[in-house]
């Protein structure tokens, strides 16, 4: 399969991994949510570790490994945080703005080119992520308070920031350092799990409210399938293609995602949602676009 094909098929996984991820938070909280899924992730795909080149591991490589697996874990927090207390509508085109931070983190630290059509499909994406904020009758300084006064939306901005940097050191570490992508993502994963385990345990929600505290087990054993399986995908995508061109087939569907997320969670201004979402669309296919 050609990195096209990957990056479709990530697109397909994490749009319902998404879905399920929104209602499964709905039953619990998102730190322990993170945790489970993160031990769970790794210890369904504990065979690749096999593969692990350690040969491969000179220079900056370790670093990179490193940093990815500190970088995943603490991004899919903030995101899981932001996904149990935002619409999905809203959160799912916001995704949109990963290629343009997965551009922008390549091209001042991979030496990636990035030219003035990139630039005007980054400028595009911006702007739908303005017209996302913004509501019936609101002034114009809208989306710049919401900034401003809501946590979760610099969270979920904050987690996309991070996954750019992430998304970076995944490309660095499967191309240029030439890590094995299988056992590089075991091992990101084991890394990811450890992380989450430390950040659960010295949170307010540790581990006096694990015996306590419920979560459905299929939904959480779902989530991580399909998690780790678009991530699978997505990394082997990076063997072949730039970070931002593979997130950026990959975030393409977040606008359906967010479009049929909120119908089944019966959200509101789906279509104004569904607009913003389409500009910047267009803008991640000027981005991409060569």
């Amino acid at each position: 399969m050609n990195w096209l094909g990957y990056a479709l098929l990530a697109a397909v996984l994490q749009s319902a991994a998404t879905i399920l991820q929104k209602e499964t938070l709905s039953k619990g909280s998102s730190m322990r949510f993170s945790f489970i899924l993160m031990v769970l992730k790794a210890a369904l795909f504990l065979p690749l570790i096999r593969s692990f080149n350690l040969s491969a591991l000179h220079g900056w490589a370790p670093y990179a490994v490193l940093g990815s697996g500190i970088l995943g874990s603490f991004a899919f927090v903030l995101t899981a945080k932001s996904l149990k207390h935002m619409e999905i509508s809203t959160i799912s085109p916001l995704f949109l703005l990963s290629p343009a931070l997965a551009a922008i983190t390549s091209y001042l630290f991979l030496h990636e080119t990035l030219n003035l059509l990139q630039s005007g499909g980054i400028g595009l994406l911006l702007v739908g992520a303005y017209v996302l904020q913004t509501s019936r009758g609101g002034s114009i300084w809208e989306p710049f308070i919401r900034l401003r006064t809501s946590k979760y939306v610099q969270y979920i901005l904050l987690a996309l920031l991070v996954y750019g940097f992430s998304g970076m050191l995944d490309r660095a570490s499967v191309s240029q350092f030439g890590i094995n992508p299988d056992g590089y993502l075991e091992a990101v994963f084991l890394l990811q799990a450890l992380f989450s385990t430390l950040i659960y345990a010295f949170s307010l929600r540790g581990w006096h409210e694990v015996a306590t505290e419920k979560l459905p087990v299929l939904p959480v054993l779902g989530v991580a399938l399909l998690t780790a399986a678009y991530q699978y995908a997505q990394i082997h995508a990076m063997v072949f293609a730039v970070a931002g061109l593979v997130l950026a087939v990959k975030r393409a569907s977040s606008v359906v995602t967010g479009i049929i997320g909120g119908e089944i969670f019966h959200e509101h201004d789906l279509l104004r949602k569904g607009f913003a979402g389409g500009i910047m669309m267009a803008g991640v296919v000027v981005l991409v676009w060569h």
